[in-house]
């Protein structure tokens, strides 16, 4: 059968239901009446609010039963030319879809003489569109999925001079990706609807399709969005929409580009349930999608009861009142609605109402307005209220085609509810008994097992019909969702962001998001004692980061050694690993200790530490996952929303507290003016490095504690890779400055001093030796006190230390003014005695008796022969050799201190 655009005033039977659904196939073919009431009012309150109709466009109904077949396209009318080639081109169009095959194909060009019908094609799927072009073919996926029963505007934008293609969804960029096309678009036929020419057609399309235009050339931006928020119907230069088309086995009708284009969320809809409690209707609604209504006005009241009076007119016990999702539970005359924890105010009660007290904690409409009722034995009919469609998903099921995990719901009487698959299945109640259907065969797929309340919506437990991932016939959880892509569904069907899944605390009624919490899923044959490789390849290294937090360090310079607190992480990839449940917060994926244990973890030695230290792995590990990259799909064998993350692309730590005594090897050569670095030497050895290394450049080290230690001002520690080894060796070296203030104060200042006091007595009378002797006896016997007290607080060395010849140096010079003394003394003795001698030579002569003379004579004459009286006076010399001693003294301390200083400093 045929018919053409010239026919627009022959209108689709159910054309008055403007914008409402095609009525289906079995099982809801028999209730389409009772389901077109059930909107008929909804969309004459639409009409009454708008003013003035927009602009009529006309619309195709594809396939509404569903069924693939040939026999079902529409064929432009327009002239179209085998010789025009479109270079640059845009093809626009406006689609709502009933059911899903393989595919769906929007838009065919064909070319009729050489049968090539490849020049131009427009297809859909739920999560990604495609265009083949030139006979060339290319995918762009989806940012956001298309949903059955909703209108989506589509764009496909090529340049061929600047060689790249784009697409925009619902007046958003979608993608852009370069493409050069072999060919170029040609051709005299346009097919609507079909994607082949014979057999029954996986890829014709099912649904709605109206503004199908193509121009030869690129629309602007602005052009497009003009289009799809509706602002304007602009027709193609190549095919216009307005033209015409012969319909095979299709349905056209008229309608408002506004009603077309009305925003989702303010297309408000109902479904009616009969009589239960308020915990029954609040569970339902929700698991659909909906919210129980409340009303703040007569009007509201009086709205609702108008809707069920019009949509049910021959039901008479769900006429009035019915459930509001208001509660005062928790604070009497605090009304709250179960959705949100704000008091809600403007409420229209009844005359006299609310007068329960705490006694009556829920709320009915009334034609009159609210009442205040008991809960838990009262019964009343439900209206769940939804102001956009929802998309319900089948999880647990192993499909991998989205057709089949999709569903949408329709209520074909009062109190029934069934759900059509976007592809082949369908759910609906039988004899009591929840069924899962497959449209092509009636086979049974699956029965729900008896439950409370009465619905497949959430977490429940199937019986299968036949084997299913894996599993054989027999029970089986399912989960049927009303929840949107980013969220999770708890078992009684409420909707919680994924975020709050697994997060340590309960946000579902049934505490159901906290259950099940597992990382980590280990794929078969997984050996915790193998290490991971990078990639695939085997000649791969694994690559492990460490990262080390110093919290403390004490270093013992006796003992040369180094006590280190400090925190130890080690990163790594182990692509063998996926991982679930997975928070953009870190401190959310810590592995509990069960699984810790099952994990392959590097194992690292502390070379240098006494008794072989290494790191541990025990209650006091905390190991997790850094979440790097997005997820790469879920997981479809789990019922629920389980997103899955490659252990190639998210880093997996271990982190340790550690406080390990290392051993250091000081030169103390320049003690205490030295700087020291003592390391801490860490080993790989779970493998050699044919197949794990350290690496360096993405590892740090860093100090938090006071760079001020006791003996050393510490400065940045340095990570350096140690040398050929056959296990990777990583060094963490902590440079060192001694604090010299200490040894200035207790060692150097006193030995100069007590030298000051030594180099005075030179100063002292040279007639008092024993005073200048004992002095200098009493400077070195405390400066050699103080040599021995600090060579007994450092390391025995077989070398010297600086400060060992500063005190060698000032017990040295000691004994240098001791023999200077000794000189002097000697000096001052010998020249006192010569100074006597020739004095008494020139005394006045007394004459002896004459025998005493001759006698005195003979023994002057013995000792005085050849002798001449000294020529240099007594106190000159003595006072050059006291100047000579201070000098040479002086010269002394300052050859050594400039040698020994300038040693210290360059």
């Amino acid at each position: 059968m045929s018919s053409s655009m010239e026919g627009r005033s022959r209108r689709h039977e159910e054309r008055t239901l403007r914008g409402a659904s095609i009525p289906s196939s079995a099982p809801w073919s028999e209730a389409s009446s009772a389901a077109a009431k059930g909107f008929l009012f909804c969309f004459i309150l639409g009409a009454l609010l708008s003013t003035a109709h927009g602009q009529i466009v006309t619309v195709l109904n594809f396939q509404p039963e569903g069924l693939p077949t040939r026999d079902t396209y529409a064929l432009y009318r327009g002239n179209l030319s085998r010789e025009y080639e479109l270079h640059s081109l845009t093809l626009c169009f406006r689609f709502n879809f009933h059911y899903l095959h393989a595919s769906a194909t929007v838009i065919k060009l064909e070319d009729s003489v050489t049968g090539i019908d490849e020049s131009l094609v427009g297809i859909l799927w739920i999560d990604r569109i495609r265009t083949m072009l030139g006979g060339l073919r290319k995918f762009q996926p989806l940012k956001k999925e298309f949903r059955a029963n909703r209108w989506h505007h589509v764009c496909f934008l090529y340049n061929d001079e600047e060689e790249w293609i784009s697409s925009f969804v619902d007046g958003k960029f979608n993608y852009k990706d370069s493409l050069k096309i072999p060919g170029v678009a040609s051709g005299d036929t346009v097919w609507l609807g079909q994607g082949a020419k014979v057999g029954v057609d996986e890829t014709s399309f099912s649904g709605l399709l109206t503004q199908v235009n193509v121009w030869d050339y690129v629309l602007s931006e602005e052009e497009v969005v003009g289009m799809a928020k509706c602002d304007t119907d602009p027709q193609g230069n190549y095919v216009a929409w307005n033209i015409g088309w012969t319909l095979m086995n299709i349905v056209s009708y008229e309608e408002d580009l506004s009603t077309i284009c009305q925003l989702e969320g303010t297309r408000i809809s109902y479904q009616w349930f009969s009589t239960m409690s308020q915990d029954e209707a609040y569970y339902l609604c929700e698991a659909l999608g909906g919210t129980l209504p409340e009303i703040s006005d007569v009007a509201g009241a009086e709205l609702y009861h108008a809707i069920a009076a019009t949509t049910w007119p021959n039901e008479k016990g769900c006429k009035t009142k019915f459930w509001t999702g208001l509660t005062d539970i928790d604070v009497d005359g605090e009304w709250r609605h179960a959705t949100s924890p704000h008091k809600q105010v403007n409420l229209f009660w009844a005359g006299g109402e609310p007068d329960g007290i705490f006694y009556q904690n829920c709320a009915l409409i009334y034609p009159e307005g609210m009442r205040d009722v008991n809960c838990p034995v009262t019964f009343k009919c439900a209206v769940c209220e939804h102001k956009s469609s929802t998309a319900f998903s089948l999880r647990g099921t192993c499909e991998t085609d989205k057709r089949h995990v999709y569903f949408t719901s329709h209520q074909p009487s009062l109190g029934e509810i069934q759900f059509r698959g976007y592809g082949g299945y369908y759910i609906i109640k039988e004899d009591g008994l929840w069924v899962w259907r497959e449209r092509k065969g009636e086979a049974i797929i699956a029965t729900l097992e008896p439950t409370q309340p009465d619905f497949p919506l959430g977490r429940r437990r199937w019986n299968l019909q036949r084997s299913m991932c894996s599993q054989e016939p027999g029970a089986r959880v399912l989960l049927f969702s009303p929840c949107g892509i980013e969220d999770f569904t708890c078992d009684d069907a409420k909707c919680i962001s994924l975020e709050k899944r697994c997060d340590l605390k309960y946000d579902c009624h049934d505490h159901s998001d906290e259950v099940d919490c597992h990382l980590i899923k280990f794929p078969a044959g997984y050996q915790y004692d193998l290490p991971p490789r990078q990639t695939s390849l085997t000649e791969s290294v694994l690559p492990v980061v460490a990262n080390i937090t110093i919290k403390s360090i004490t270093v013992d310079t006796m003992l040369m050694s180094m006590f280190v607190s400090y925190e130890f992480e080690m990163t790594w990839y182990d692509n063998r690993l996926k991982y679930l449940n997975f928070k953009k917060k870190t401190s959310l994926n810590i592995l509990p200790y069960d699984q810790v244990r099952e994990v392959w973890s590097p194992a690292v030695s502390f070379s240098n530490t006494e008794g072989g230290h290494s790191t541990v792995v025990d209650i006091k590990t905390a190991m997790f996952i850094t979440r790097l990259a997005n997820s790469t799909g879920r997981d479809l064998s789990v019922p629920a929303e389980l997103e899955i993350y490659s252990g190639f692309e998210n880093i997996l730590s271990i982190n340790r507290k550690y406080a390990t005594l290392f051993t250091c090897d000081f030169n103390l050569i320049l003690y205490p003016f030295d700087d020291q670095y003592c390391d801490m030497l860490l080993q790989l050895s779970s493998a050699s490095t044919a197949y794990i290394r350290f690496n360096v450049p993405d590892s740090y080290v860093k100090f938090l504690g006071n760079p001020l230690l006791l003996e050393y001002e510490m400065s940045d520690p340095e990570l350096h890779l140690g040398g050929d080894w056959e296990y990777s060796q990583l060094i963490v070296r902590v440079p060192l400055s001694r604090r010299f203030g200490y040894a200035v104060l207790n060692i150097y200042t006193p030995s100069f001093i007590l030298l000051v006091i030594s180099y005075v007595t030179l100063h002292f009378q040279p007639h008092i030796f024993d005073v200048r002797v004992m002095s200098v006896l009493t400077v070195l016997l405390v400066t050699a006190t103080l040599f021995t007290q600090v060579s007994s607080s450092l390391p025995k060395t077989s070398y010297f230390k600086m400060v060992d010849i500063w005190l060698l140096f000032c017990i040295v010079m000691n004994f240098i003014i001791i023999l200077l003394h000794a000189i002097v003394d000697y000096t001052y003795h010998v020249e006192r005695s010569n100074i006597t001698y020739w004095s008494k030579k020139t005394m006045t002569e007394v004459k002896p008796l004459p025998e005493l003379k001759t006698l005195h004579d003979k023994r002057m004459a013995a000792y005085s022969e050849d002798e001449e009286p000294p020529t240099i006076p007594f106190d000159i010399r003595l006072k050059t050799m006291v100047m000579l001693s201070k000098a040479f003294v002086l010269m002394i301390f300052v050859v050594f201190s400039f040698c020994y200083w300038g040693y210290i400093l360059f």
